[in-house]
């Protein structure tokens, strides 16, 4: 098991509002077999939209990855909890949602040293089904919500 850490930009969109966030990633990975590994993965994102309302947004995920050479190819589930400022109201809560997501990613190991470090670039793709936090259970409230982006890191 190796642990990783990683930072970098995503672009992504809820409720049909875009927004940029700078991102931070912190996990491990396991090689279960010659090609096949896993990883899980806390992820935080902090940004905004283009008005200035603060998006931020904490993701728990767990992939399934084949591995090719250098290549490292993700897929798994993941959940997400999301909030967003109002232009109304100073509360950092005044809009949030929850709910499960599939994240699909890719890495490139850029140099490695030894078979435990390596620094890597990454990219990944989410999407998810979110519910207000006070309306979990209302199917007509929720939303599609959709995250990419890329990073830089060091798996150790």
């Amino acid at each position: 098991m190796r642990g990783l850490l990683a930072g970098g930009e995503t672009y992504g969109a809820v409720w049909g509002l875009g927004s940029a966030a700078k991102r931070i990633e912190a996990g491990a990975t396991l090689d279960l077999g010659a090609h096949v590994g896993g990883t899980l993965l806390a992820a935080v994102d902090l940004g905004a939209t283009r008005e200035q309302l603060q998006t931020d947004a904490v993701t728990l995920a767990a992939t399934i990855d084949l591995l090719v050479g250098r290549l490292r190819l993700g897929v798994g589930p993941k959940l997400t909890y999301f909030w967003m400022d109002r232009a109304a109201t100073s509360s950092p809560f005044a809009v949030d949602a929850f709910g499960p997501g599939l994240r699909a990613s890719v890495t490139l190991d850029v140099a490695r040293f030894d078979d435990r470090f390596a620094i890597f670039a990454g990219a990944s793709a989410q999407a998810d089904s979110i519910r207000g936090t006070r309306a979990l259970l209302d199917v007509e409230r929720g939303a599609f919500a959709w995250r990419a982006g890329g990073v830089l890191g060091l798996r150790f």
